[in-house]
């Protein structure tokens, strides 16, 4: 008589249980190529908060520069997770006035939770750091915002001064 042997189906998880939200290699690429879609002088000042943070001991980066897409955009405002004009995508302008102006944003996470685990807390540290270094910085914080987005930073730029005002 021959012994039946069960063969165990094996499985996947599409659901991360344990372990980084992303891994550092993948984060350090998605860095690169969201800072490169920002206009310089943002990206400087994305750049000073990421360092703030990851001097403070976060692994900070950047998850979405100015590469949404208008049809990723629609889904997320769908989903309530967003805007149809967000400033992620880069053919979205705006006016103050008579005048153009670039709108740029930038969502920084850390890339052991993303928007998971402790990081889920709109309170955590990683996110009152995030607040307190990018409006140091001029930057607008979506964390002072009714529905916060505390990921979220952005920033009006312009090349030419409205009345009454003038570029520094």
């Amino acid at each position: 008589m021959q012994k039946k042997t069960s063969v165990q189906k094996k499985t996947t998880h599409t659901k991360r249980i344990h372990g980084p939200f992303i891994s550092h290699g993948q984060a350090m690429a998605r860095h690169e190529r969201e800072m490169e879609s920002l206009h310089p002088a943002f990206r400087a000042k994305v750049g000073v908060v990421i360092d703030h943070l990851n001097n403070k001991g976060w692994r900070a980066f950047v998850w979405q520069g100015k590469t949404r897409s208008e049809a990723q955009a629609a889904k997320n405002a769908e989903k309530g997770r967003g805007i149809k004009m967000s400033w992620h995508r880069p053919e979205v302008r705006g006016r103050i006035g008579g005048h153009a102006v670039e709108l740029y944003a930038a969502d920084i996470v850390d890339e052991r939770w993303g928007w998971e685990g402790p990081a889920k807390d709109l309170n955590h540290q990683f996110w009152k750091d995030l607040g307190g270094y990018a409006k140091a910085l001029g930057l607008e914080w979506g964390g002072d915002w009714s529905k916060q987005d505390v990921a979220h930073v952005q920033i009006v730029l312009m090349d030419t001064a409205i009345p009454n005002s003038m570029v520094v």
